[in-house]
């Protein structure tokens, strides 16, 4: 069976657009030039869903997940730390490892305790070039959070295609443009402190990301759009959330990875270990193979119970 990539699924979903303006700009003409096309109209919306069902269970439910482990600042500020936890992610299945750029003294809002551990996890750009460097040798993706204009600068002059914008500057325009402005093709655009899955930018392919900014959060408060591409960043202390955005329809997992939880720092707590993070991984591509499952059939297993049908006495009934 093939997946899809985001490229295939976004080129489907162009197709869909294109396919429904076909049939309403028919349905238009019908009205328009004919009373009598009025009679086609239940029949081209009963088209229209139709197009929509296939179009949501091909273009939408067999986009491969991509499982982010979001090593953020668990690294503690050790490049060699930041990539024994890229080798640790690569085996429990993950697709890409995510890290925060920032500047202590630009991100800071004035809490000194706060501006302490900033200073102590916060990597230089010679140090994300090396994790992305890293992770390309292993063969995982590389995706970062930039905070501030330096950190945006850094990103472009690395090449990257794509951010992560973090749900602490999604409600800042001056933020916003700025990125809007830069050669990113690709956004990933968290959504948390916000009462809305719409984002200002438009010129790039975006992946609306539910989350809500507490550590750890409450899953239960979590909203699944039904808007695709969307995905989820979990805050939660488990990964049932993860599992229903997927059965849900979200091409994008983020979770929180540490390699010991009772480690110094202040997202350890919220973050799942590699035996953790494997389980979810293994849950989450079980529940990819169902989404496959595209026709009913009898299977192999079902043969003997197809052969009880047959044998079954039917006078019974008559």
């Amino acid at each position: 069976m093939e997946w899809l990539g985001l490229d295939q699924f976004f080129q489907r979903q162009v197709h869909l657009v294109e396919t429904h303006t076909r049939i309403g700009r028919r349905v238009y003409d019908l009205m328009g030039t004919d009373s009598k096309g009025l009679v086609f109209v239940p029949f081209c919306l009963h088209i229209f869903k139709i197009f929509i069902d296939i179009g949501t269970r091909i273009g939408y439910n067999r986009v491969m997940v991509e499982i982010v482990a979001e090593i953020g600042i668990n690294h503690n500020g050790s490049l060699a730390t930041a990539k024994d936890m890229i080798d640790a992610a690569r085996d429990c299945g993950a697709d890409t490892c995510k890290f925060q750029i920032f500047n202590a003294d630009l991100t800071n809002d004035g809490d000194l305790n706060l501006w302490f551990t900033l200073q102590k996890t916060q990597l230089l750009p010679a140090q994300i070039i090396a994790l992305r460097d890293y992770c390309q040798k292993r063969g995982m993706g590389f995706l970062c959070s930039a905070f501030d204009r330096p950190s945006i600068d850094t990103l472009v002059a690395m090449g990257e295609t794509r951010i992560k914008i973090p749900s602490s500057r999604n409600n800042i325009p001056e933020y916003m443009a700025y990125v809007d402005k830069q050669p990113f093709t690709d956004v990933v655009y968290a959504t948390g402190a916000s009462n809305t899955f719409s984002c200002p930018i438009k010129d790039k392919r975006v992946i609306l990301v539910e989350c809500i900014s507490a550590y750890p959060c409450d899953p239960s408060r979590f909203v699944f759009t039904d808007w695709p591409p969307w995905g989820l960043s979990d805050h939660s202390m488990s990964w049932e959330a993860c599992i229903a955005a997927v059965a849900c329809g979200a091409c994008y997992i983020e979770k929180h990875f540490t390699l010991d939880q009772n480690a110094e720092g202040p997202d350890h707590k919220a973050s799942l270990n590699p035996a953790q993070f494997k389980q979810m991984v293994r849950e989450i591509h079980s529940v990819e193979q169902i989404l496959s499952n595209m026709y009913k059939v009898v299977l192999p297993e079902e043969r003997s119970t197809v052969a009880r049908k047959i044998r079954h006495d039917v006078s019974q009934y008559m």
